[in-house]
């Protein structure tokens, strides 16, 4: 019988409900808006619904972290996520600033 890795039990796969355990601020709604208007990226499927179990790699989630503080600074949804995945941008500033 073959090995089958189910990507829910994997270091690299952080549930929705870890991600919003450990970011201040950010809602299960924001998170599903992000993900379903493709800004950010579940592994496996960014379908919307009810029942759909997502999870975001280590990397994903610590995007998603710097955009919801950015977002608690008044940046918008888009500019957050597009700053917090490129480390050179100017926004970056607020979040070296953030006791977040």
């Amino acid at each position: 019988m073959a090995e089958h890795t189910n990507h829910r039990h994997t270091q690299r796969c952080r549930s929705a409900a870890d991600i919003l355990d450990s970011t201040p601020g950010l809602s299960y709604r924001q998170l599903d808006w992000w993900t379903t208007r493709g800004y950010i990226h579940a592994i496996g499927t960014n379908r919307p619904g009810h029942g759909i179990y997502r999870c975001w790699d280590t990397d994903e989630a610590a995007v998603i972290e710097r955009a919801a503080r950015l977002t608690g600074f008044g940046v918008t949804a888009s500019r957050a996520i597009q700053a917090a995945r490129d480390p050179d941008n100017r926004l970056g500033a607020l979040l070296e600033g953030s006791t977040a």
